[in-house]
């Protein structure tokens, strides 16, 4: 992309952001049984995740409200995570809970992948 640093910059930070995504619907595809098959294991997404959190934590830095918003998503991924792999028994509400979570992200994530589309014609 040969355009200004700073444009480059946004592009790169909103690629990243949309991989971010991608990565938390696949960590809870993994507990919910009509989504489970995956091509990567959950080890390899969990640690897919955290680097992918580690490389926008420069960028979050400058912006306290946003990483507060990525970090509770993050959060509330990794608990369902934990108590869905760690509860027998009745998990209905968390997989209640996964479900919607899952939807959210992946409505922010098609929102993200539209504006990455768009800034590539730009490029």
């Amino acid at each position: 992309m040969t355009t200004h640093p700073s444009l480059e910059a946004n592009f790169e930070t909103t690629v990243t952001l949309v991989r971010f995504y991608i990565l938390l619907v696949h960590q809870l595809d993994f507990l919910l049984p009509e989504h489970a098959s995956q091509s990567l294991s959950q080890d390899d997404v969990a640690a897919q995740v955290t680097a992918t959190w580690d490389k926008l934590q420069p960028v979050l830095a400058s912006n306290t409200v946003v990483k507060g918003k990525l970090e509770a998503e993050y959060e509330n991924v990794r608990a369902l995570r934990n108590a869905l792999t760690a509860k027998s028994g009745d998990q209905s509400g968390e997989l209640t809970k996964a479900k919607e979570l899952r939807s959210a992200l992946q409505n922010k994530m098609m929102a993200l992948s539209d504006l990455v589309a768009l800034l590539r014609t730009r490029g």
